[in-house]
């Protein structure tokens, strides 16, 4: 473990391995090539799985969350004594975050974005029915790159920041598909019903993956400690 400023946070500074799937995490994301200080740290890490028809596991992908870890410090310092406090901190807007899913499996986008869909339409619903057409946008924008029949080969990395954009002082949500440090796509939305809602997709109730979920609590405890 090592410091991630001289007064701030402990974090790894080496590459983690996902256990189930063996995807690896750097401990810093470049998430700007045109600025190397736009980074995020490595925070937790767990696996996407289901169950096929004959009741085997099957790793679909790794997830894995990455976030200005000096920024949460500050903001969350000894606020987040439990791992419910430390969920609904990282659900909250202010602090940049990354979730980065490595794909263990060739996936069809279809797939990949109705499961997330069908976590969080209702709760978007909810807080704010009229935000249902961005979750809408983004799905429809996930199903053409890959669609129902091509799918995304494996290894391939999606990403999903939510930070301020500096220019509107409105929340967003920026979408990438990545193979071998190459940007393939990119969609950006402004709208934080969407972020939140894609975040808690992992972090909410019934999480897509335990794992992931538990990980990233207990490690967001231990850095606001």
């Amino acid at each position: 473990m090592a410091f991630a400023s001289n007064d701030g946070p402990r974090l790894t500074n080496r590459t983690v391995m996902e256990s189930e799937t063996g995807a690896k995490f750097p401990p810093v994301l470049v998430l700007d090539p045109t600025d190397e200080t736009d980074t995020v740290r490595f925070l937790g890490a767990g696996c996407v799985s289901h169950r096929n028809w004959r009741f085997k596991k099957v790793n679909d992908y790794a997830v894995g969350l990455y976030l200005d870890a000096d920024q949460a410090y500050k903001t969350y310092k000894k606020k987040v004594p439990t791992p419910e406090a430390a969920r609904e901190a990282l659900l909250r807007p202010g602090v940049k975050k990354t979730i980065r899913v490595v794909l263990a499996r060739e996936t069809d986008t279809f797939r990949f974005a109705k499961r997330i869909n069908d976590k969080i339409e209702s709760s978007m619903a909810q807080e704010h029915f009229g935000d249902l057409m961005w979750l809408e946008l983004w799905r429809d924008w996930m199903i053409e790159q890959g669609g129902y029949h091509t799918k995304l080969p494996k290894g391939v990395e999606i990403r999903m920041t939510w930070e301020m954009d500096e220019e509107t002082n409105k929340d967003m949500i920026t979408t990438e598909i990545r193979r071998r440090d190459r940007v393939l796509a990119t969609k950006r939305i402004h709208s934080k019903t969407l972020a939140k809602g894609l975040f808690a997709s992992y972090l909410g109730e019934s999480p897509l993956s335990e794992s992931a979920s538990n990980d990233i609590a207990e490690r967001m405890m231990n850095l606001c400690r």
